[in-house]
């Protein structure tokens, strides 16, 4: 988990010579194969390894029967298989192994019910499944099986705390701190359980990348992108650990959140350099289009734009809206763009102070300007804490212009007033906006919006009255 794979097989070969029937050598060759996919999105890599796949489930059953990692590896294996499919679009067989995994947990639990490694496979496929959009139910079907995604949580948060408690199993708390991070970020808008996560993450991150990323996110989440930086910019001791060159994708993102531009430009070229991944590039691209136009360099810009459109994949929601900036050739608005990187980073006054200064008037018939406006002063205002009527009063100024451009202002205030009911406790309220946010279609973002909007009305239909 520290991504130091090449003293790791080490370890595993000198454990061949003496015991070459231990399964969880197997299980360890599988993780190293599994983080180098979902960290590089290396396509030819990907074709090669997973032929290694079959193998391993075959050798793994020859295994001893009566042992409770027997179906646990099995499970392991496949529930690993099944991420990096979906990273690469292949669906079908990803919900065969989805389905494969939580099958051999189920009857892995009946049979051992304290083996308490169980409980942290289980945990991400009930949030896994929980989460799953009722236009995607076909997966469900074929999957026959259903969780829920605060059942997950609680697996996982209960197997957090036994890793801390008990010592032979500390070896599994940063891999369930990433995936909490992961899933928490993705899931929840929740600020208490980031800073929680925070804590409990520590400073392990001098010692594994994989935590630094989590760590900054997390910062980044919670509005403090001048600590996400430190976190960062963190040289950690000299050590053979695998390149994750995403982690410059973010460094980038955090100087550009405080408009350093010369600095931001560096990082996301060094990130196109070294990256041959899917996600992302679309994104990089248009992040050096962006420096370009708040730069006055409108050559540069076009440029970027041109390559945004050409280069990278439109999976992810950030590809996504950056390919289509790119094709309509949006006109940003310099001083509402800084606005919104400064709140991205956190740097809510300032991103305030500057649209105090902008002259709405000035807007005249610009629609898109003007809905633009008031969401970015709401998002601020709930930012700030403020009244929580007010700042739905604000995000409802968006709702009252017509949608004629289905921009994502709108989906994206819905979720956030249901957010805001949520929290204050009026849940029938809360829900009418939910399944407002999931009328949208065809908008940027969509999947993340869908996503929380899902979250959120599974999150209120599990929540006592």
């Amino acid at each position: 988990m520290n991504l130091e794979f090449s003293s790791a097989k080490e370890f595993l070969e000198s454990e061949k010579l003496v015991n070459p029937n231990n399964g969880l050598i197997i299980l360890n060759e599988n993780y190293i194969d599994f983080l180098k996919i979902l960290l590089s999105e290396d396509e030819v890599f990907f074709k090669q390894a997973k032929k290694n796949k079959y193998s391993r489930i075959y050798s793994l059953s020859s295994n001893d029967k009566n042992s409770p990692y027997y179906l646990f590896a099995q499970a392991e294996v496949h529930l690993q298989w099944a991420l990096t499919r979906i990273k690469f679009k292949e669906y079908l067989q990803a919900t065969y192994e989805l389905q494969k995994a939580y099958r051999l947990l189920e009857k892995n639990t009946e049979k051992f019910p304290d083996f308490f490694l169980n409980d942290k496979s289980l945990g991400v496929l009930h949030i896994l499944i929980g989460s799953i959009p009722k236009s995607y139910s076909w997966i469900t079907n074929i999957i026959g099986v259903e969780g829920t995604v605060s059942s997950g949580f609680s697996k996982l948060y209960n197997f957090l705390e036994f890793t801390e408690n008990n010592k032979g199993y500390g070896i599994y708390k940063s891999e369930i701190l990433f995936l909490l991070s992961f899933l928490e970020m993705n899931m929840n808008n929740e600020p208490s359980l980031y800073q929680k996560l925070v804590l409990k993450i520590g400073d392990s991150y001098k010692k594994s990348d994989l935590m630094k990323f989590c760590l900054s996110r997390l910062y980044t989440k919670l509005g403090n992108n001048k600590k996400s930086l430190e976190i960062l910019e963190y040289i950690s001791e000299d050590r053979d650990s695998y390149y994750f060159p995403y982690l410059n994708y973010l460094k980038g993102m955090s100087k550009l959140y405080n408009l350093e531009l010369l600095a931001s430009e560096k990082y996301f070229k060094s990130f196109l350099d070294s990256f041959r991944g899917r996600n992302y590039i679309k994104s990089a691209y248009n992040k050096l289009a962006i420096i370009a136009f708040l730069n006055n360099k409108e050559s540069d810009r076009l440029i970027y734009d041109s390559l945004t459109i050409k280069l990278g994949f439109s999976i992810i929601d950030e590809d996504v809206q950056s390919y289509k900036s790119a094709l309509n050739n949006i006109n940003h608005n310099k001083d509402m763009l800084e606005s919104r990187l400064l709140y991205d980073g956190g740097y809510f006054v300032r991103a305030r102070n500057i649209l105090f200064q902008i002259d709405t008037l000035s807007f005249k018939s610009e629609k898109k300007l003007i809905t633009e406006y008031y969401y970015r002063l709401a998002r601020v205002s709930q930012a700030l804490n403020e009244d929580y009527f007010e700042v739905i009063k604000n995000f409802e100024k968006v709702l009252s212009i017509n949608n004629n451009d289905n921009l994502y202002f709108y989906p994206m205030s819905n979720l956030q007033i249901a957010l805001l009911y949520e929290q204050n406790g009026n849940k029938n309220k809360a829900q009418e906006f939910f399944k407002k946010t999931l009328e949208y279609k065809g908008f940027n973002y969509s999947n993340g919006i869908h996503q929380g909007a899902t979250s959120g009305l599974s999150r209120l239909a599990e929540s006592p009255n």
